[in-house]
């Protein structure tokens, strides 16, 4: 999607796809390991336009931790802030808050004219969440082997993003029904999450 702004999914997108940087940080905490990690888009009620949401998602993520406080690190992307505790069990979380501008009418779909649908549009201020959770293999006391079927993985989880309108703002005009790129508003993408230790 993309009016003012191209919204991305998933740490997968803002959390897992990285983009480019002139070098990577120390990270801080101890490592806990690297992950090759497949999404499985479950549900994008955003609509692909609205939500740019890859089927399937794939990458690799190193997770460390420090004291309590888990580290989110993508290759040449940031590093996330999260939780992690000592059976593997961890949560990241990304807010973003953002605006777009609704498409104006096309005149050609005109059959006569309207001044005031001609007027500048509104922004529309919207907030992007995304929150990954889930269990990694940490040795004996890891809960992610005695989870029947996924017996073996090293990785298991969700992804989530949900976007919201903020409170008091009219976003009507971004809805598919009135020409805009979302099916509907709230909306949400999900993602199921399975990947292997590879370091």
């Amino acid at each position: 999607m993309a009016l003012t702004r191209l919204v991305k999914a998933a740490f997968g997108l803002s959390l897992a796809v990285g983009v480019a940087r002139c070098q990577a940080p120390r990270l801080p905490g101890e490592r806990v390991g690297v992950y090759r990690v497949i999404g499985t888009l479950e549900e994008n009620s955003c609509g692909s336009t609205g939500l740019a949401a890859p089927d399937p998602l794939s990458f690799k993520v190193e997770i460390r931790d420090e004291q309590g406080v888990g580290v989110w690190a993508v290759q040449e992307k940031p590093f996330i802030q999260g939780s992690i505790k000592n059976n593997g069990d961890f949560l990241f979380r990304l807010e973003d808050r953002f605006s777009i501008r609704p498409p104006q009418p096309d005149p050609a779909t005109k059959l006569y004219f309207d001044p005031e649908s001609y007027r500048e549009p509104d922004e529309c201020h919207l907030s992007q969440v995304e929150v990954i959770k889930g269990t990694i293999a940490r040795g004996a006391s890891s809960n992610v082997h005695d989870a029947g079927a996924d017996a073996g993985l090293d990785f298991i989880g969700e992804d989530i993003i949900e976007i919201r309108t903020l409170s008091g703002a009219d976003c009507a005009k971004l809805l598919a029904s009135a020409g805009g790129p979302f099916v509907a508003l709230p909306c949400r993408a999900t993602y199921t999450l399975e990947g292997e230790l590879i370091e």
